[in-house]
């Protein structure tokens, strides 16, 4: 079977749509004020994809693989929809999550250095042999896995953009405030003097 010219046009175009991620609209939660995105991209390794998270920036602020790490914050990441599984014969829709090891057998860490607490491990796991130094999260299970750098079953990642909350906000707004009166009030004392 030979490739047409009208076929090899549109060649291109067809590699690009198997390769390139799929954005959507992430989903904030009110429990912590952060909002979360899922990333489609099945050929995506651990490291790609903790780069990839710091990259995406949603309301001005840059995201991070989604470190989980309350039940409450499990139980809503349950309800996001999952990337789309792009190796049906794996079994199960799975995506990288901001937890990793440094080394076979040392205690695992947050990206963002977070206490390391919280887990929803599947049951076996982690197991810590052969590099699985990295963890992803399966939304038909609902549990975390620990897995290589690159697995082929892993279907995308989970972003997390820490947004602050609105008092965050106001706390900062108050505080250079009362700085920029400080100033003021030690330059007015200083012309008094």
């Amino acid at each position: 079977m030979s490739i047409t010219p009208l076929q090899f046009r549109f060649l291109p175009a067809l590699l690009l749509c198997i390769s390139t991620p799929t954005l959507a609209v992430p989903t904030c939660w009110s429990g912590n004020g952060h909002c979360y995105e899922n990333i489609t991209d099945d050929l995506i390794t651990w490291q790609d994809a903790k780069i990839a998270a710091e990259n995406l920036t949603f309301k001005g602020v840059r995201g991070h693989l989604a470190t989980i790490t309350s039940q409450a914050e499990q139980d809503f990441i349950n309800t996001l929809t999952p990337p789309q599984d792009q190796e049906p014969p794996f079994g199960g829709t799975r995506g990288w999550i901001g937890g990793f090891q440094q080394t076979d057998g040392a205690p695992y860490e947050w990206v963002t250095g977070e206490a390391f607490i919280y887990t929803n491990w599947r049951v076996g796991e982690p197991r810590g042999d052969f590099a699985n130094n990295y963890i992803d999260f399966n939304w038909e299970l609902l549990d975390w896995n620990d897995t290589a750098n690159f697995d082929p079953a892993t279907d995308g990642f989970l972003v997390e953009y820490p947004i602050p909350e609105p008092s965050t906000y106001l706390m900062m707004a108050m505080g250079l405030a009362g700085l920029g009166f400080a100033r003021r009030h030690k330059q007015l004392t200083k012309v008094t003097e």
